[in-house]
């Protein structure tokens, strides 16, 4: 997965389901901004059955001799056209090289941009595509206004670089209002702890750049405000889905 706080996301949700299975089922989150030198020393000593994780801490962990993928049975690039808009293509490459040729690929993405496409030639063949047809692009649950007055609940801010997202925090800081930022620059700990803190309800207002849209489930976003309107038609409809789910 492209980012770390997808991986938490996806790993917290694996550990529920795995709790129903009749036969133990070992699950590993491999990300950056955690300890390499106890999670190596765990993997010397038992392999897991699923590893979820951002590519760039995957194959380290390959590299030290660590994680072995000779026996994956299946790979899944999540998020893959943001995966390798980070640059991870090149890291995925060398991960996939090193798995069997049997392997069972599965790649989810909103696009499929034609940098991806030698890769998914390489690794996939033949591939089954399987396209899931919108029939509306935004949900009817969500208005588009252009200026939300009141006492909002919980407003995603959403700009397009990691400078705008600091100026913007600190403004409205200098409004006294409770303003958390996510984007790449903020160090993997702080990171955790604001999304928790936003889980929590502790702020009104969550800035962030587009990473955050990514895959990422933030409950009870009653506002999104795009500050900045993003380049790619797809990442303006991943803003707006933050809010209006669940019939709400």
């Amino acid at each position: 997965v492209p980012s770390r706080e997808l991986a938490e996301q996806l790993t917290a949700v694996a550990a529920q389901l795995i709790t129903f299975s009749d036969t133990e089922i070992l699950l590993e989150k491999c990300i950056g901004g955690t300890d390499k030198k106890r999670q190596v020393a765990k993997l010397t000593q038992t392999q897991p059955h699923i590893v979820i994780g951002t590519p760039g801490r995957i194959f380290d962990l390959m590299q030290e001799n660590a994680l072995f993928v000779q026996t994956v049975q299946m790979m899944v690039v999540d998020e893959a056209d943001m995966t390798f808009d980070l640059g991870f293509l090149e890291t995925v490459d060398e991960i996939a090289s090193r798995m069997p040729e049997n392997l069972q690929m599965s790649v989810f993405s909103a696009t499929i941009p034609d940098k991806i496409k030698p890769f998914l030639k390489k690794y996939l063949g033949n591939p089954k595509v399987i396209q899931i047809e919108n029939t509306q692009l935004v949900s009817p649950t969500i208005k588009n206004q252009l200026l939300v007055m009141g006492h909002p609940y919980l407003v995603l801010i959403f700009v397009n670089t990691k400078q705008k997202a600091d100026e913007v925090t600190q403004d409205l800081r200098n409004h006294n209002f409770k303003v958390a930022t996510i984007h790449g620059d903020i160090p993997s700990r702080e990171r955790r702890r604001v999304m928790k803190q936003i889980q929590q309800m502790d702020y009104q207002f969550v800035v962030a750049t587009d990473l955050a849209a990514r895959g990422i489930d933030i409950e009870g976003v009653s506002h999104v405000i795009n500050l900045e309107i993003p380049g790619e038609l797809e990442f303006f409809i991943h803003r707006v889905g933050r809010t209006g789910r669940n019939g709400l």
